[in-house]
């Protein structure tokens, strides 16, 4: 990927320009590594042994058995398949150069910083494996190793246990050590070769960008950049000057392999905020697909000087707050071996250990309503900012009834922009309607029509941006970035990304989320609320890097209070896009993903994210009124059984380009679309009936453009994307389009 490139090449420059005092701030007094002789307990190995296993512990159907002369791990599942943290012939991989094979010798890698900034990567098996420098003991169900960087002065743990779901690789972050105060340790990669598959081998990794896409063994690019993706994203205070590539997010804590008969699922169960996802096709440094993912132990921005004129990399003053950055590796075998299997573990993960549970949600048609924008008018020949209506309450109301004489028997309504100032508004509280869209009385009358035929509003709630800041709510309080300074947030310029920087919002800081969250759903319940939305809060997670510094491990912990308070007594609550720390408490999630973001390395996109949480809880797609084509839209829809969603307004549009929230919204007027969004819904409904709390079973790529997904009750959706008319198990598919039995 291109970022990778980026960072390289900024590491290089900075190197040749940078004096030594630049980052005087992130570091102190230099230290000498510490030395051999005063570390005791390093293991005696023999130089040069061949990989050689001993088993250490069987528990669960499962073997554990290490090579303690190389550091390196063999794990036997419970359907007798062996995955090794080194790939047994990695010595006499012909593609690999020596560099390339220690790190394929190596269960970590680490990433630092010195005092210039630049940014180095060694693996454990030079590092320390090599020289001795590494210590070994049992512990309960597994064994721990200690991996000494003496130059580096870093001590860095890795525990390996068996449970009853899989083999836990864990780093103890608490117990990481640095001793040199002239680097700084950044990154640690966990097993990034575990499970590793030849070349000759058939099967793919799994990667949970954007719906999820596949890394296909026989098709993928040897020559494609590596996949590198953040987990929920990037973190939003560390601030940003250029406009990322457009690309999906990834918001599975997930990643997987399948080769052959056999498949690992790798669930991130601690520090997924703070991960990121790392996969290699095989054929280009080596031989081997890998896949795995890297942890970010201290984050680092990069920060333009003016008076310079140049960048320079600053490190974050703390470091993760994670006791441990830890991954389950879940094995499943035969006819499960596959991503659909993966899903269904992911599920019972979910399920295991976070509560997932089937929710109240509605199968139908979803609506995304743009209440009102704040836009320039001019009042007795004065200028004047007012809010102009888009949708108000009256307006929805009538929208409502036309939907429902339709045949629209499901509706829930996502309502934005309903509040006091719209997208201009202060952090709020509490609820306030706008007057300007009907005030109180129009309010009321809204939530009453909706109770009375059985519509699922959801008002958004702004929990996370300050567009205009007030008492308790302002740039001066807001999170801080790495430099210390707010963390703003920027529009771009679409002609060549760079930054509107004169125009930044700023992040409530992330100890306020949980008590607003409080004042927030005590109001809804005096005004009858049901249900909420809470739009941002589902996926825009980040860190505090000022005084009072707040992990983005920490904040994960923070989003999960507020969101279960946005619950309480048994509330709706609507998420778009939701990340896994904020799936187990929507009770309807909008936006899914219907696509990966087509890397170079990708070979296919999947539904993934859909055949994770179809029939747990009710999904639907991003507004197809905003795809670029709104056929295929509405044929991912029937593939993955999920609901189809549009984003309306009833006039106005001419003030779109006042609001920064809303300005890419061109065609979504109800004259326009109303119609065209009950049809949608009308030729989908027979089948969202019909697979109503049902999970996937299946999915499979029949062909390029043809899909088949079977649902647990057994009914079968076969969709067909080409240009041409199909047949495919004696059932004629014309093209683009749908059908489906039971």
């Amino acid at each position: 990927m291109k970022r990778r490139n980026i960072r390289r090449s900024l590491s290089c420059i900075m190197a040749a320009v940078l004096q030594m005092t630049v980052l005087a701030g992130c570091f102190s007094s230099l230290a000498q590594p510490s030395s051999q002789d005063n570390i005791k307990g390093y293991y005696q190995r023999t130089d040069d042994a061949p990989l050689n296993y001993e088993n250490v512990i069987k528990r669960f159907g499962m073997t554990l058995a290490v090579d303690k002369n190389n550091a390196a791990i063999r794990l036997t599942d419970a359907y007798g398949t062996n995955w090794d943290s080194t790939p047994a012939d990695f010595e006499s991989d012909e593609l690999a150069n020596a560099a390339a094979k220690m790190a394929m010798a190596s269960l970590i890698k680490v990433s630092y910083a010195d005092i210039t900034g630049n940014i180095t990567t060694v693996n454990c098996y030079t590092a320390s494996v090599n020289k001795g420098t590494y210590i070994i003991s049992e512990i309960d169900d597994g064994i721990r190793f200690v991996f000494v960087f003496e130059r580096e002065g870093f001590e860095i743990p890795v525990e390996l246990r068996l449970t009853q779901d899989g083999l836990s690789a864990s780093v103890p972050v608490s117990q990481i050590k640095e001793t040199n105060d002239s680097f700084k340790l950044t990154r640690v990669s966990l097993m990034p070769y575990f499970g590793a598959a030849g070349t000759n081998e058939k099967g793919y990794l799994l990667v949970p960008d954007g719906s999820g896409a596949l890394i296909d063994f026989e098709a993928a690019d040897p020559s494609a950049e590596p996949y590198e993706q953040y987990v929920y994203g990037r973190d939003f205070s560390v601030n940003k000057l250029k406009a990322d590539n457009v690309t999906q997010t990834a918001l599975l804590p997930v990643f997987g392999c399948k080769r052959g008969d056999s498949a690992f699922l790798g669930v991130i169960t601690s520090g997924a905020s703070r991960a990121v996802i790392n996969a290699e096709a095989g054929g280009s440094t080596s031989s081997y697909f890998n896949i795995g993912a890297s942890f970010i132990y201290r984050d680092t921005d990069m920060v333009l000087v003016e008076k310079k004129n140049q960048t320079v990399r600053i490190l974050e003053r703390g470091h993760s707050s994670a006791k441990q950055h830890s991954v389950l590796y879940k094995f499943l075998s035969g006819s499960s071996a596959n991503y659909g299997g993966m899903a269904q573990s992911y599920r019972d993960y979910l399920k295991k250990e976070h509560g997932l549970k089937p929710d109240k949600g509605k199968d139908g048609l979803y609506l995304s309503l743009l209440g009102g924008v704040k836009a320039t008018v001019n009042v007795m020949g004065f200028p004047t900012k007012r809010v102009r209506p888009l949708t108000d309450y009256q307006s929805a109301v009538r929208l409502f009834e036309s939907l429902l004489e339709k045949g629209v028997d499901e509706l829930a309504v996502q309502y934005i922009g309903w509040n006091k100032n719209s997208d201009k508004s202060a952090i709020q509280s509490k609820i306030i309607p706008e007057s300007n869209l009907g005030g109180k009385k129009g309010f009321l009358s809204l939530v009453q029509y909706c109770k009375q035929n059985d519509i699922a509003l959801y008002p958004d709630i702004n929990f996370t941006d300050i567009v205009k800041g007030n008492m308790s709510y302002n740039k001066r309080n807001a999170a801080k970035s790495i430099q210390r300074n707010p963390a703003m947030q920027y529009r771009y310029l679409l002609n060549n990304g760079n930054a509107l920087v004169t125009m930044p919002t700023f992040l409530v800081a992330p100890g306020k989320i949980r008590p607003l969250s409080e004042k927030i759903s005590t109001s809804a319940d005096k005004w009858g609320l049901t249900s909420l939305s809470a739009s941002t809060l589902g996926g825009k997670i980040y860190s505090d890097f000022g005084s009072k510094k707040v992990s983005r491990d920490q904040s994960e912990q923070l989003w999960k209070d507020a969101l279960s308070e946005l619950r309480r007594g048994d509330k709706g609550l609507l998420l778009s896009a939701a990340c896994g720390y904020s799936i187990p408490f929507a009770s309807a999630i909008t936006d899914t993903p219907m696509s990966s973001s087509g890397f170079s390395i990708e070979t296919q996109s999947i539904p993934f994210y859909q055949m994770v949480l179809r029939g747990v809880i009710p999904l639907a797609t991003t507004p197809i009124n905003f795809a670029g084509n709104s056929v295929k839209a509405l044929l991912f829809a029937a593939e993955s059984g999920i609901s189809p969603s549009f984003s309306l307004l009833e006039k106005n549009g001419k003030y779109l380009k006042d609001s920064a929230q809303y300005e890419h919204i061109t065609n979504g007027l109800v004259d326009d679309w109303a119609d065209k969004a009950a049809e949608a819904y009308l030729k989908l409904s027979p089948l969202l009936k019909a697979v109503s709390n049902q999970t996937i079973k299946t999915h499979q790529i029949i062909s390029e453009g043809v899909r088949k997904t079977v649902f647990s009750n057994g009914v079968t959706v076969i969709v067909n994307y080409t240009e041409k008319a199909i047949s495919l198990d004696g059932i004629a598919i014309e093209a683009r389009s749908f059908v489906w039995r039971e």
